[in-house]
């Protein structure tokens, strides 16, 4: 019916001593070769980017809107800031991104040349400066 784990074993035994020895030394290193190289597939591509917003006097920016794109292939993602001001891309692939920082009253900031590495996140914080009033132009009809 059934071999014993005791026969199992000699018959593996009986096998290696028929192997020639350069095909069981082939065996060997094909196996070791599959242990070493295994951790090597599972290493991570992606890594993220978290953050605050502030305004110039350290104060949080909630609810800030932030864009982030991919510099080589203009991947885009955007979020916003949570109440804490803060905010965080994760997986994302490896490569430079650049961060654009949009809040109503506030000048737009960009933040370039963001390297972003596998299995690590960056931070970057923005302080946004308040927005200048744009002028208006009032328009007076002369009869």
């Amino acid at each position: 019916m059934g071999k014993s784990i005791t026969t199992e074993a000699c018959d593996f035994e009986a096998l290696c001593a028929h192997l020639p020895l350069s095909a069981f030394r082939l065996l060997a290193f094909a196996a070791a070769v599959a242990l070493c190289c295994s951790p090597l597939l599972a290493q991570q591509t992606l890594g993220g980017i978290t953050g605050e917003v502030t305004d110039a006097s350290g104060g949080v920016i909630p609810n800030a809107k932030v864009k982030i794109v991919d510099e080589q292939t203009s991947l885009t993602r955007t979020t916003t800031t949570n109440e804490s001001g803060t905010y965080n891309f994760v997986n994302l692939p490896i490569g430079t991104y650049t961060l654009s920082y949009t809040a109503e009253g506030y000048d737009v900031q960009k933040t370039e040349h963001i390297t972003v590495q596998a299995n690590r996140t960056a931070t970057v914080n923005a302080s946004l400066k308040i927005a200048r009033p744009q002028p208006r132009l009032r328009w007076k009809l002369r009869p």
